[in-house]
């Protein structure tokens, strides 16, 4: 089990600015070490009752490691039992990170770049502000895999209940769309867009990025008048098919 302790917020901006006095630290050492840097810096390291499962990685592909993204996305969600708060949290994954730094490397390739990236995506992927930015949530390996697995977490699906989580990682594009829209924060709406996205496919009429992002901007367009989050999978569904045939009418 890893505990995650805690220290004064004010210490996280700190920490991003001295990523190139540790860059050794993060290249090198698999250990965890961040509450001895905390407490270097004369900041209180506070134990907490919060207990997460210890995660084994997949890093089995060196040259593609977004390969592994949807067994390591499976394999943090279960491991992770916590609330939407706790997620939203910049210090828990902040400390989380830090606890998987060997992951984190491998995913991030970091050995095979040059400082300067090594430092910004250390900055920007091992550290994070008190309440998780949007971007941070989209750019941070940890908060998007688990975040993914969160929405898309459906017991009767495939894959032991993961089956949207591969189809949404089975195009980083496609992630990234979903995470950038707030729509898509609620459970229902994601799920409802993506067994439509995954039915479309099977049927051999997938659709093309332009008219992925033409429903996107629909769904954006309908919430300003619909609150998409009352609405079952069932209405979701039959909105989504108008605009299929105003799609295919207009092209």
């Amino acid at each position: 089990m890893i505990n995650i302790d805690r220290f004064d917020y004010e210490c996280l901006a700190k920490l991003q600015t001295r990523v190139n006095l540790n860059l050794s630290k993060y290249l090198e050492r698999n250990d965890y070490w961040l509450s001895e840097e905390v407490g270097g810096l004369g900041y209180d390291v506070i134990p907490t009752s919060l207990d997460v499962g210890d995660v084994a990685f997949d890093m089995s592909d060196i040259d593609n490691p977004s390969a592994t993204d949807f067994s390591n996305a499976v394999k943090l969600h279960k491991a992770l039992n916590i609330s939407p708060e706790i997620g939203a949290n910049g210090m828990f994954w902040t400390v989380l990170s830090h606890h998987c730094i060997p992951y984190l490397r491998y995913r991030y390739k970091l050995k095979d770049q040059k400082t300067d990236v090594q430092i910004n995506r250390i900055q920007h992927g091992f550290v994070f502000s008190e309440l998780l930015s949007k971007r941070e949530r989209r750019n941070g390996i940890l908060p998007r895999l688990w975040m993914i697995a969160e929405l898309t977490f459906d017991p009767s699906e495939t894959d032991n209940g993961y089956g949207l989580t591969k189809c949404m990682l089975s195009d980083q594009d496609l992630a990234q769309s979903i995470l950038d829209r707030t729509i898509f924060m609620n459970g229902v709406v994601v799920k409802s867009f993506l067994k439509n996205y995954r039915d479309r496919a099977s049927s051999g009429n997938p659709m093309t990025r332009k008219e992925t992002r033409s429903l996107m901007v629909y769904l954006d367009a309908l919430s300003d008048v619909e609150v998409l989050e009352s609405l079952d999978e069932y209405d979701l569904k039959e909105y989504m098919k108008r605009h299929e045939e105003w799609y295919e009418a207009k092209n």
